[in-house]
């Protein structure tokens, strides 16, 4: 059965993380980043600036869109990635095919029926997802994000198997 990747990292503080799957692992955001932020709900926002030189320890300068309010500084564990529709993104097919390059998909938008990766009943069924995931799905960092390949079905991916495309020249 695929498997999601594990990786070995370093933390900045030079400690050692083994066996740390996909779905535990989230880029440092960068400015201009589209996000949502965790205020009573899930509101869309951007990061504005970091925080500091660690903003993954001391918070993100974030602006709500769509509010008034000023930007403000907001923990990291606050903040989720948000994908908007027709923004290009890399997906995780699993170790034989990689990273491809897909867009998001508007749910008002999409048409016919949606395969599901990565979960129950889904395309990569057997796929390990760790407790991690399981418990998460839905709430703290992770969402569904709806994507198509060109040429394929749109499918509904955790968001932790999606990253931005990396840009090309």
């Amino acid at each position: 059965s695929a498997m999601v990747p594990n990786y070995h990292l370093r933390l900045a503080s030079g400690q050692m993380r083994y066996d740390v799957g996909l779905d535990e692992i989230r880029l440092p955001l960068q400015p201009g980043e589209a996000v949502e932020v965790l205020d009573g709900t899930w509101k869309p926002a951007r990061i504005h600036r970091l925080g500091s030189a660690d903003p993954t320890k001391h918070g993100y300068i974030v602006e709500v869109e769509d509010g008034d309010a000023p930007a403000s500084r907001v923990s990291a564990r606050q903040l989720r990635c948000r994908f908007p529709a027709g923004d290009e993104v890399e997906v995780y097919f699993g170790h034989r095919q990689g990273w491809a390059r897909c867009v998001v998909v508007d749910p008002a938008a999409a048409s016919g029926s949606q395969e599901l990766l990565g979960g129950r009943g889904g395309s990569l069924e057997g796929w390990r997802l760790s407790a991690n995931w399981r418990r998460s799905a839905g709430a703290a960092g992770c969402t569904a994000v709806l994507v198509q390949r060109e040429g394929s079905a749109v499918l509904t991916v955790p968001s932790f198997l999606v990253r931005r495309a990396a840009e090309t020249e």
